[in-house]
């Protein structure tokens, strides 16, 4: 990959229901659910592009 960015590493995107959002993520865009936090206030999602 040539240009100005190689990889963006951490994006976040604030939801008012986070399971619903992560279906959306897993489902539609094909992501893949990481790590959660204890309180459950974050939810990574990877993609390998």
């Amino acid at each position: 990959m040539s240009g100005l960015f190689q990889r963006i590493d951490t994006v976040f995107v604030p939801t008012r229901n986070i399971e619903k959002a992560l279906q959306w993520y897993v489902n539609i865009l094909g992501g893949k659910a990481g790590w959660k936090s204890e309180k459950g206030e974050y939810q990574s999602v990877t993609f390998n592009l």
